[in-house]
């Protein structure tokens, strides 16, 4: 990067931020994590999967809304209004929702619906 900036300095340019200036470090985790939560829920419904249950990275970063729905088990047709794990449409860390939707068999749907 050092290099990049001294050529630009010698050569006369510009050193402001371009367009192929990289995205900041926390947005690229964000968009990587979306396409990972994407690509999770499309794996799962192609495989049978209706439900699952909101897994939280467990740790002291885990917002409140992530938190709140940790353990819970929801449908992919029918998302909680915080979105499903890892769309990031509520999580407030900076870094994303670092949340997972764990897949549950029909056997465990059924016994989940039968204890409410």
């Amino acid at each position: 990067m050092l290099s990049r900036i001294w050529r630009l300095i010698t050569r006369g340019s510009s050193v402001a931020p371009s367009a192929e200036a990289p995205e900041p470090r926390a947005e690229r985790h964000q968009d990587e994590r979306k396409r990972q939560a994407a690509k999770q829920k499309e794996k799962q419904v192609s495989a049978g999967i209706t439900h699952y249950r909101w897994s939280s990275a467990g740790d002291e970063r885990v917002c409140e809304n992530c938190r709140a729905n940790d353990g819970k088990i929801f449908s992919w047709n029918d998302p909680p209004q915080t979105g499903h794990p890892g769309e990031v449409k509520c999580c407030t860390e900076k870094s994303g929702c670092r949340c997972v939707a764990a897949p549950l068999l029909p056997w465990e749907v059924e016994e989940s619906q039968r204890k409410r």
